[in-house]
Parts: structure tokens; sequence; C-alpha cells
């Protein structure tokens, strides 16, 4: 609150997969303690002026009685917004769509849902689809810094020897510098010649990727054709994955 942050999160207690469901009730009581505490000063601050937003974690690890009983004890504190923690943490992406499809559900509509930790084409859908709006990721950056990068045909790495004559772009219509300047065979030789500007530029282009993924989302939400979008997507995205990446 000293920072004057537009949103902050509450300390919590995030688990492995494959702890007891005695240790990961003692997290979620941990977690949820933190979480009074964190929302008291909150609205002390407040009084004071403050005018940014605290969110609360749900957590539970993989107990779906332990999740629905986070997302309740949380809501009862009226937070601005809820996150859902302790997924995409090492678990199957079946496991991943099926705790997020039941703890979704408990959160209010009305308030902002955030889903912490993804940051990949199918994960993002899959979140949209269960009605979360915020997610974040380190991801798309992390990989661009090693030159790898998204299309609309799956993720590239940049650095493979049939990319050094390539004179095209990362991706036909990309609005970022790599794409509207450089040639993936240029930016290939920037990896290779580990110049910082090669992580400077697939980083831009994976930012611009995911925002151009996300006004299109938006789009196809406002005019009632998301689960069309998804499936579209995603077979675009995997159809060629396997031959960029492999």
């Amino acid at each position: 609150m000293l920072l004057d942050s537009d949103i902050q999160m509450v300390l919590d207690v995030c688990t492995a997969p494959g702890i007891t469901e005695k240790k990961a009730k003692e997290a979620l009581f941990i977690t949820t303690d933190w979480a009074k505490r964190a929302i008291s000063r909150y609205r002390e601050a407040q009084d004071s002026g403050y005018r940014g937003q605290l969110f609360g974690i749900v957590q539970g690890n993989f107990f779906k009685e332990l999740r629905k009983m986070s997302a309740e004890q949380l809501v009862e504190l009226d937070f601005p917004g809820y996150a859902i923690g302790g997924l995409s943490v090492g678990e199957s992406a079946d496991m991943f769509e099926d705790y997020l499809a039941y703890t979704a559900p408990f959160l209010p509509v009305d308030k902002p849902r955030y889903l912490m930790g993804i940051g990949t084409p199918d994960y993002i859908l899959t979140a949209v689809e269960n009605g979360i709006d915020i997610f974040d990721c380190v991801f798309p950056t992390r990989i661009a810094r090693n030159g790898t990068v998204f299309t609309r045909n799956g993720t590239i790495a940049l650095k493979k020897q049939q990319y050094a004559l390539d004179d095209g772009p990362i991706e036909e219509g990309c609005q970022c510098t790599a794409c509207q300047r450089y040639s993936r065979g240029y930016l290939r030789h920037l990896i290779r010649a580990n110049e910082i500007m090669a992580s400077v530029l697939c980083t831009e282009h994976n930012l611009q990727f995911m925002m151009d993924m996300m006004t299109d989302i938006r789009q196809s939400i406002l005019e009632g054709r998301f689960k069309q979008f998804k499936r579209d997507f995603m077979a675009q995205y995997h159809s060629g994955k396997k031959g960029l990446t492999g």
C-alpha cells in the first residue's frame, strides 16, 4: 500500500501436487488467516485514501472440497477480486481443466477473476472459457530469451539451422518491430551471436502475439462466437506446431 499499487495479492501457501489432504488443509487455513489480516489492513488503508484493489487467492491443492472451502471463505471476506492459485504447478492438462472448471463457479461473476501462472494459448483459452478475466506468466518472455516465438501455427525455435536463410518475418501481418523490420534468418543470426537485441525483439513479438490473441478473443466474445474461435485457433495452432518446432 505504501507503493500505491493498483492491484495487490494476499500472501498464500501454494502447495505442489501429491501432498496429503491434511497438509493441503493446513496450507489453506494459513492462506485464509493471512487473507483475513490483509483485508482488514486494506480497509484501514481505504479510509486513508488508498484506491488500489486487493485480491484473495483460492488454494486447496487437488482436493475439491478444499477448493470449495477456500473459495467460500474468501468470498465471505468480500474481496474486490479473486485469484485461483495452485494450478499449472505440474499437474496434467486434464487435471488443470477439471479443477479450474470446478473452482471458478464458486467465485462472484461481478468481480475480476484471475488465474495465476498460465501463459500458453491453450491454457489461456481454457481459462477464458471458464470465465477467467486475468492471467499472468513468465512463459512468453522466458521462451523469447531463448529464441522461441509464438505464431498462429505453433511455436518456432529460431536458433535452428532451417531458419538460417529464411528471409520472411516471424509471422506475416504481425505489427511488432521484429516482424516489420527483420527476417527470421537475421534474428537467428542475433540469437547465435548471443546479441541481447535478439531477446528484446523476440520478447516484443511474443507480447504482441498475446495482445493480438486477446483482442481476437474479446471480439469473438462480443460477437457470440468464442467457442468456434477457440476450436479454430487451436486447430491451426496445433496443425503446424510439429513441423515448426520439430
